[in-house]
């Protein structure tokens, strides 16, 4: 989290574990459900519609949001533009974006990977809270991802 202001003021630079689902049909529509340590998968942080077409840089085109709920707040189309040919790691996707309630205001990034990748090609600094704790512990028991962390 940065550009915190209102009740959030104390929270810059503040990050979480953060699981998701993203799940596109062949007609290139679908849902976007994310979770993080104060959240579970049936009762997430995001519930997101998008689309996914086949512009983009890579071969895996670009995701865009379409509308849904970011927490309290609601996601419309192109919040989220998601090309996963501009993130520094493979098999990883970069969900920015702005939450903006009254007073209260910061700006979100999300990385995600598929379940069960090891981030060895990622700096330490930017592993994942319980990477080492949770997620690793978890990956190596062959475990699916769980619908909560922690």
């Amino acid at each position: 989290m940065t550009g915190c202001s209102g009740d959030y003021e104390d929270l810059e630079g503040a990050w979480w574990d953060i699981c998701g689902a993203i799940d596109i049909g062949g007609d290139g529509t679908g849902t976007v459900t994310l979770w993080d340590e104060d959240y579970t998968k049936s009762e997430p942080m995001v519930s997101a519609s998008a689309s996914l077409s086949d512009d983009g840089t890579s071969i895996y085109g670009t995701m865009t949001s379409e509308g849904g709920a970011f927490t309290d707040i609601a996601l419309e189309h192109g919040d989220w533009i998601v090309d996963p040919g501009l993130v520094d790691y493979g098999d990883m996707i970069h969900i920015d974006g702005d939450y903006e309630n009254g007073g209260d205001a910061f700006h979100y990034d999300i990385y995600l990977r598929p379940w069960g990748t090891y981030w060895v090609d990622v700096d330490e600094e930017d592993l994942p809270n319980l990477y080492d704790s949770w997620y690793l512990p978890l990956i190596d028991a062959e475990e699916p991802m769980p619908d909560s962390i922690g």
